[in-house]
Parts: structure tokens; C-alpha cells; sequence
């Protein structure tokens, strides 16, 4: 495997074929007890090119094999490694990609060569998309990871999907609700990012914890209690932002709104995928992180856009 990324020709229908021909030879052990006897284990499965690294609490996926290097991202598109890669990993990243597709053709492509009505037309345009893609995919990749992470604390996974569903949904709708009454307060859309980026951040520190804490083994009713009220802290802030943004393409645009609800549905798709592909190879804390940076990174200036054209 060295050799072949040295001379840059790392296919891997070769590394496949290359598998399956030491898999039983007796002069080679398994990836896996080398991985284990190796002097530096981080170092070896560093220069393998499938991640041999152990399953954790953050990455529970040990039933995936998925690349070790962001670099080799392309070999999930060759079907030669079906063999040695998981086959859902391959198909999530083909999926993404024709999702992706269909979106920038059946939404963004088309709202982005539609007539402009003002000067600010097709930058308002632009400024609906980013919006409510960006709320979409910051919301389903938190879900996505909240509801893998309750798993370990609510000890079954139809537990975890029902609990933590549900969760999001009530509080999400009592923010909507809540929304423009506290806009019209002291609330602004930079602290509402920055009061969720902090909860989210807290959860990463306090949830392992709360995890391995004797609160594991509560009864499944006080456990369930908790969850809930742990998630209605997060997901309330998380509520605020559709409304809010609704109210303003009204104001700048009201014949975009359907185009809103459109690229905040596509991008709810797109993000569970990505979301699912990032959580296998970097874990449910990277997972959070990058979906606070997806609402301070779109959600800000978009508003500010939206604003602009309102005044107009």
C-alpha cells in the first residue's frame, strides 16, 4: 500500500485484488492483529488505506469499513471495492452526489435564472437558499447525531428514534412559536447561533459524562424525562431560525417562499446523508461542530441579505 500511494497509482481495484490474494495466505496475518501488535497502532492504521481504528462511544459504526484518508474519497465511486469497503458507505456517497444533482437542477438552478423583479433579484435568490439550506442541514445533522448518542444512555435504538424525535419536534415547534415575540425582544439572530453553538459545544463535554454516570442505570421513565429536558434546551433555540426567516422572505420576496420551504426540505436529505457519511469516519462530536459552523456560516449572511432586499 505504501509503494502504490508513492507512486500516486493507489486504485482500489487493486487494493481489493491485493486482499483477496494474502487474505489466506499463511505468511500474513489479519489487518486486524497487526493493527493490534503494531508499536504504533495510530501510525499503522494511519498507512492503511481502509480505517482498522477501534469502534468508540463517538463512532460506534464497527460494522462499516470505510477509508482512513479524506484523500482516497474518490475509490467509495469504484465498484471494485465493493469488496473491502461497506457497501452502505459506497452507497451513501453515491447518493449524496445524485441528490445534490437533482437539487442544484430542480431548485437552485432554476431560482437562479428566474427574471429578477428588482436588484436585488437573483441575489435574493441566492439568499433564500443558503438560509434554509443551511437551517436544514445544521438541523437534521444534529438530530441524526442526538439520536445515535441516546442510544447508549436509553439502551434500545426504538427507544432513542422515539424519545429523541419527539423531543426535537415539541421543542422545535414551541420555538417556531415563540419565535417572533422574542425577536421582537432582545433576541437576535447572532445570539441565537451563538446560544446554540455553546449548548452544543456543553453537550459534547457534558453528555459523555452524563453517560457513563450512575444515571445510566435510572429507570427508563426518569431516563426518558431527562433526555427530554436535555434536548429541549438544545432544540427550542433551534426553532427560532424558520420563522424567523420566513418572516423575512415575506418581506423581501413573498413569491420566494415556496422556493424556502423547497431548499430547506432538499437540504434536510442532502445532510442526513452527509451527516451519516461524516459521523462514520470523524464521529457525532465533529458532527455538531460542523453543523453550528453550517448555521453561523449561512444563516448570518443570508439574514443579512434578506434584510438589504426588504428595504428596497
Amino acid at each position: 500500500m505504501r509503494d502504490l500511494r508513492q507512486q500516486g497509482s493507489l486504485k482500489i481495484g487493486e487494493v481489493a485484488q491485493l486482499f483477496r490474494d494474502l487474505a489466506h495466505d499463511k505468511n500474513f496475518e489479519p489487518i486486524e492483529g497487526s493493527y493490534v501488535r503494531a508499536a504504533d497502532p495510530a501510525a499503522f492504521a494511519a498507512g492503511c488505506v481502509v480505517d482498522v481504528c477501534a469502534s468508540t462511544d463517538d463512532r460506534p459504526y464497527f460494522f462499516f469499513t470505510g477509508l482512513s484518508r479524506f484523500t482516497d474519497f474518490g475509490c467509495y465511486f469504484d465498484g471494485a471495492g465493493t469488496s473491502i469497503l461497506g457497501g452502505i458507505v459506497m452507497m451513501l456517497s453515491f447518493m449524496g452526489v445524485a441528490f445534490a444533482l437533482l437539487v442544484a437542477i430542480l431548485i437552485v438552478l432554476p431560482l437562479l435564472l428566474r427574471r429578477p423583479e428588482s436588484r436585488f433579484g437573483r441575489r435574493t435568490g441566492f439568499a433564500v437558499i443558503l438560509y434554509f439550506a443551511g437551517i436544514g442541514m445544521g438541523y437534521i445533522a444534529v438530530q441524526i447525531s442526538f439520536i445515535q448518542r441516546f442510544v447508549l444512555f436509553l439502551g434500545h435504538p426504538v427507544h432513542a428514534i422515539s424519545v429523541v424525535l419527539l423531543a426535537f419536534l415539541l421543542s422545535i415547534g414551541i420555538g417556531s412559536a415563540c419565535s417572533e415575540r422574542l425577536f421582537r425582544g432582545r433576541l437576535t439572530l447572532g445570539r441565537a447561533i451563538a446560544l446554540l453553538a455553546f449548548v452544543l459545544v456543553l453537550y459534547d463535554i457534558l453528555l459523555p459524562w452524563l453517560f457513563h454516570s450512575p444515571a445510566i442505570a435510572w429507570p427508563i421513565e426518569a431516563k426518558i424525562a431527562l433526555s427530554v429536558a436535555l434536548i429541549f434546551v438544545l432544540a427550542f433555540p433551534m426553532g427560532v431560525f424558520f420563522p424567523h426567516g420566513i418572516r423575512l422572505c415575506e418581506r423581501a420576496a413573498p413569491e420566494l417562499v415556496p422556493w424556502a420551504w423547497g431548499a430547506n426540505s432538499a437540504a434536510s436529505v442532502i445532510g442526513s446523508i452527509l451527516a451519516l457519511i461524516l459521523a462514520i469516519h470523524c464521529g457525532f462530536t465533529v458532527v455538531a461542530m460542523v453543523a453550528a459552523l453550517i448555521y453561523a456560516l449561512t444563516v448570518l449572511p443570508a439574514a443579512l441579505l434578506l434584510r438589504r432586499a426588504a428595504l428596497v
